[in-house]
């Protein structure tokens, strides 16, 4: 604990997180819908049966990531979903100190606190920590990755650190599937880096042991999957080629109910859909409206006797062709997409309760300007910082391909304003060096409160 005790303001803002992760606990809440999936496979795996969804259907019909965690969560403490929500909480208040962790060796100590402090503010994943799915336990192995790529550098090369960021990068990968590409980039940011060192033992052999940890790993889960789609029950949700087809299809649907009223929904994305509330029908928002209009359309298939592989090969085609005789309405959809995907996130019932009742027009007006207003000073801010450090754009690397990843992989495709969840720590890195950044512009670091070793070690960190 030696870390810890000699840095207080660390261990001050590492309890405010788990004060402020325990604020949205409910031990007892419920698990209930797609919650339960998680949890029956993890039962599954505790008794022995395998990775099931159902007893007795032994098929990988989920990542097995986070029931894993589960498992391992229920085997200490026994059957207690509460558990694992505590376990999280705790995970949350680690994102801040694995950040000043990290901006201690990038940047310096006031930049590293500061950066903890703002974290332990961060109410979307304070609030998604209290929930039973894997939006949050995805959310921290995803900074844990950043953390351990970054260590790679800080540690000149260290082969323990090739062996976990594989290994973490791996385990990622069996969360959420959608994240198994990135380890191109990581491919491609390793040859840039160490291009002329790509064979010496240290950094070659470093390299070696990475790819085989990913590829032992990709090898194994997606040859256990395949062996299941044809000698199992077949179900159309978990068929990787028809949830493809079915994504692809979805956006191009997503796309023509966009393009229905542009303008109204682009100031809904930007400002918030209670002032333009043509656009919810029924109480429905547009990607609910393409995704009842998409259900309908393959259920008239469906009763037609087509199976699903057949569906999925008329979906792909149509989605296709829609997207290349369109073009402009699937770069608008994509420019949607982006929106909702980094939209500040209103979680809680508690939070809701503010925009309740049916005459309070002006103030419910005022708070939700207020938010956009907040975020559009955070993105400022994000913006501030990368720029202030475009001169040495290494010290943010990782952060930023990560970020460019996930924004990417969800706007083509995709996405739901929870898919951006993992984003937010990593925002909250750059906000906070951005504000590091403007406070040291304004000479506010002399204050007693920064009075600390400010010293960047970024001369042994980052080499040429």
């Amino acid at each position: 604990m030696k870390f810890l005790g000699n840095n207080k303001l660390l261990v001050l803002f590492f309890a405010m997180a788990l004060a402020h992760g325990f604020l949205w606990l409910d031990f007892s809440a419920p698990v209930i819908l797609e919650q339960g999936s998680f949890d029956i496979t993890a039962l599954e795996i505790l008794k022995g049966a395998g990775f099931n969804y159902e007893t007795g259907y032994n098929a990988l019909t989920r990542e097995p990531g986070f029931p894993i965690f589960i498992a391992g969560v229920y085997s200490i403490f026994g059957y207690l979903s509460g558990m694992v929500r505590v376990i999280q909480i705790f995970l949350f208040a680690g994102l801040g100190v694995l950040a000043y962790a990290l901006l201690k060796k990038l940047f310096s100590k006031p930049a590293a606190l500061i950066s903890s402090f703002f974290l332990s503010l961060c109410v979307p994943v304070a609030a998604y920590s209290n929930e039973f799915n894997r939006e949050f336990f995805m959310t921290f192995m995803v900074f844990l990755v950043v953390y351990c790529l970054y260590q790679i550098r800080i540690s000149e090369e260290k082969m323990r650190w090739f062996v976990i960021s594989g290994l973490a990068l791996s385990f990622l990968v069996m969360i959420k599937i959608v994240f198994s590409a990135f380890v191109f980039l990581v491919l491609i940011n390793f040859l840039g880096e160490y291009r002329k060192r790509i064979f010496t033992k240290r950094v070659g052999l470093g390299i070696l042991l990475f790819c085989l940890i990913i590829g032992s790993t990709y090898f194994l889960y997606f040859t256990r999957n395949a062996s299941f789609w044809d000698r199992e029950r077949p179900i159309k949700d978990f068929e990787p080629e028809y949830q493809v087809d079915h994504s692809v299809h979805y956006k191009a649907t997503f796309a023509r109910v966009l393009w229905e009223n542009k303008l109204g929904n682009l100031a809904g994305n930007l400002l918030g859909f209670y002032f333009v509330p043509e656009l919810v029908k029924d109480g429905q928002y547009p990607d609910e409206v393409a995704k009842y209009d998409q259900a309908d359309y393959i259920t008239m298939f469906e009763e037609q006797g087509l199976g699903f592989r057949e569906i999925g090969k008329i979906l792909e085609v149509e989605s296709r062709e829609y997207i290349k005789e369109n073009p402009e309405k699937y770069a608008f959809a994509c420019v949607i997409s982006f929106l909702r995907l980094n939209n500040p996130a209103i979680l809680g019932s508690r939070l809701y309760q503010l925009f309740a009742g049916d005459n309070q027009e002006l103030s419910k007006s005022a708070i939700i300007l207020g938010f956009r207003l907040i975020w559009f000073v955070f993105w400022g801010f994000m913006i501030y910082g990368v720029v202030k450090n475009r001169r040495n754009l290494r010290k943010l690397d990782w952060i930023l391909l990560m970020i460019i990843y996930i924004n990417a992989i969800y706007t083509l495709v995709h996405t739901n304003p929870r898919h951006g969840t993992p984003l937010y720590p990593l925002y909250f890195v750059l906000f906070s060096l951005g504000v590091y950044m403007f406070l040291k512009k304004k000479n506010f670091l002399r204050h007693s409160f920064f009075r600390c070793d400010s010293r960047s070690s970024t001369g042994q960190v980052i080499k040429d």
